[in-house]
């Protein structure tokens, strides 16, 4: 019988910062304050000029990440939580 292949899944913005190495390791590589990668995961919002890098990071590693950690629902539009009034 094949073994069937798990694919890792982060579903939220703190473990998706942990996967990357944590706040330190994250802060360092991005150019930016340690500070500023802890308030993300209290905002529970990462900024949308470092999905791509992480995202892309994650998938080099056989790794994905949920849109939602991103604020897109599945078809990639804002999720309406956070969506500008």
């Amino acid at each position: 019988m094949a073994k069937t292949l798990r694919i890792k899944t982060h579903n939220t913005v703190r473990g998706t910062i942990k996967a990357l190495g944590g706040a330190a390791a994250v802060a360092k590589e991005a150019g930016i304050s340690m500070q500023a990668v802890c308030n993300w995961m209290l905002d529970d919002s990462i900024p949308a000029g470092y999905h791509l890098a992480f995202y892309l990071r994650l998938e080099a590693r056989g790794e994905r990440v949920s849109p939602a950690v991103f604020g897109l629902d599945s078809a990639g539009w804002p999720l309406k939580s956070r969506r500008a009034a």
